[in-house]
């Protein structure tokens, strides 16, 4: 287990293109600072994770309790917080980094005022302009500031735009995720079409590597979970150790909750390589950045994929000459056997 994504809240003050806030039927909520002392000491003290996020479905800077939640894991573990930005006062930034955040990562979708309101729900581009700067300026050589990026249909020929624009920003390490359906919730062609990954696939490496703990300490499959359907325990009434082993026991059967079926998220099989070996993020970059990037991507998939077949075709056709030879060896074998028994009698 690597991170322990913490949801300071499932409220958001947006609804996003890509996120179907109206699917949450899970309780709305903010965790409270004694939620949040039981969950985390639970987790320092098990030892095996490396980092505390705070994400999930919700704008976590909601939250008017999340700094003193990052004061608490400071000396401890690594923190990081995912956000829009767009709560982002002076103040608000300034109680964050004094509070010890190791890492902000901003969520932005859209390098002008049209496309940026589009992907957001209506928010405002130099808003986010003018606060990501400032958190750039106030975390200097404190906090590590980077952004996700994720590529929908209205954005995905925006990319070198959009990452021009971060890095005029200040912020130079940029994510490209592809958008995804958030197990299955998310039902709009015009927005994400990404396929679904093969039928039947119980390997998720995001539930491998990651604890979801919800703002009310209950254990979820993910922050896909938008029903509570993947519930695996609770950590205001059961030790750690309890609840990670029965992750420990889905992941040996598979991991089929009622949402898995339709997800398609590719973190899902982040452990796999992309067809040139470079990290997912940049290759999803690669098949959109450039006008000339999708074709040329595509087409290097495509020819890999046809060597590799004809690879096997060749392997097939060994076998199919060997067994060829072999099965001629044998009946050989068996008219020698023959002749010497008809000679005897």
């Amino acid at each position: 287990m690597k991170m322990a994504e913490i949801e300071a809240t499932n409220r958001c003050n947006t609804r996003c293109l890509h996120c179907p806030r109206e699917a949450l039927t899970r309780p709305l909520g903010m965790m409270s600072w004694d939620v949040f002392r039981t969950v985390a000491d639970k987790v320092l003290g098990d030892g095996q994770f490396e980092a505390v996020c705070f994400s999930g479905m919700g704008e976590p800077t909601l939250n008017p309790e999340l700094p003193r939640f990052i004061g608490h894991l400071r000396g401890e573990i690594a923190t990081s917080l995912t956000t829009n930005a767009s709560t982002l006062t002076v103040h608000k930034t300034r109680e964050l980094v004094d509070a010890g955040l190791g890492q902000a990562i901003v969520s932005f979708c859209g390098d002008d005022q049209e496309l940026y309101r589009l992907m957001t729900g209506g928010l405002s581009l130099g808003q986010a302009d003018r606060q990501i700067r400032d958190l750039v300026a106030q975390g200097a050589d404190k906090v590590r500031v980077s952004a996700n990026v994720s590529v929908a249909l209205p954005n995905h020929g925006r990319l070198s735009g959009i990452r021009s624009h971060l890095e005029e920003l200040g912020v130079h390490d940029v994510t490209f995720a592809m958008c995804h359906n958030r197990g299955g919730y998310l039902d709009d062609p015009s927005v994400c079409q990404t396929p679904l990954p093969p039928s039947g696939e119980g390997r998720c490496d995001i539930f491998a590597n990651t604890l979801y703990v919800a703002w009310n300490g209950q254990v979820l499959s993910c922050c896909h979970d938008l029903g509570g359907q993947g519930y695996i325990g609770d950590l205001m009434s059961e030790d750690l150790d309890q609840i990670l082993d029965r992750k420990q026991c889905i992941m040996q059967t598979g991991v089929r909750f009622p949402m898995c079926k339709d997800c398609n998220d590719m973190y899902r099989f982040e452990r796999d390589p992309t067809p040139d070996g470079r990290p997912l993020s940049e290759w999803i970059y690669g098949l959109y950045g450039h006008p000339e990037g999708q074709q040329a991507e595509l087409l290097d998939v495509v020819r890999r994929q046809e060597a590799r077949i004809r690879e096997l075709e060749q392997v097939v056709r060994g076998y199919e000459r060997g067994r060829f030879i072999r099965f001629a060896g044998w009946l050989q074998r068996v008219r020698c056997t023959l002749r010497r028994r008809l000679r005897v009698s």
